[in-house]
């Protein structure tokens, strides 16, 4: 048997002793989500994200995690935070695989916002389609 609740106590004294160390945060962030500790996880991804923004990987866990605490329009606000530290010449802003997920993560956590509608003005956005006036 696995014992998870013990397992949290552990991380968070070992958080409590180095409260800075990414891999124990990490592994934290993955128990919680398997716990279903949706505000841990989103609190501790934040944590992550604070101690290194620098990484496209910690602001899309934060946006997930925002986003599966109920919270469409602060995935949002993440995702455009996180384009917003890119330069023009990202690969976010090529076409390719990895632009396209997140494109499409973005639409579908547009469709889910209380203004549906602009999802799909930014999917036109990112096809390049003009709409008539």
């Amino acid at each position: 048997h696995r014992n998870y609740p013990e397992a949290i106590k552990a991380y968070k004294q070992a958080i409590r002793i180095d409260p800075n160390n990414l891999q124990i945060l990490r592994d934290m962030s993955v128990l919680q989500i398997q716990m279903r500790d949706l505000s841990g996880f989103r609190e501790t991804r934040l944590k992550i994200l604070t101690l290194r923004p620098n990484n496209k990987v910690h602001w899309l866990s934060y946006a997930l995690a925002v986003h599966v605490c109920g919270d469409p329009e602060g995935a949002l606000g993440v995702l455009d935070n996180y384009m917003n530290t890119l330069g023009e010449s990202s690969e976010e802003f090529k076409r390719g695989f990895e632009s396209s997920e997140l494109a499409l993560y973005k639409n579908k956590v547009l469709s889910e916002t209380t203004s549906s509608q602009d999802g799909g003005n930014y999917f036109d956005e990112l096809l390049g389609v003009k709409k008539a006036l």
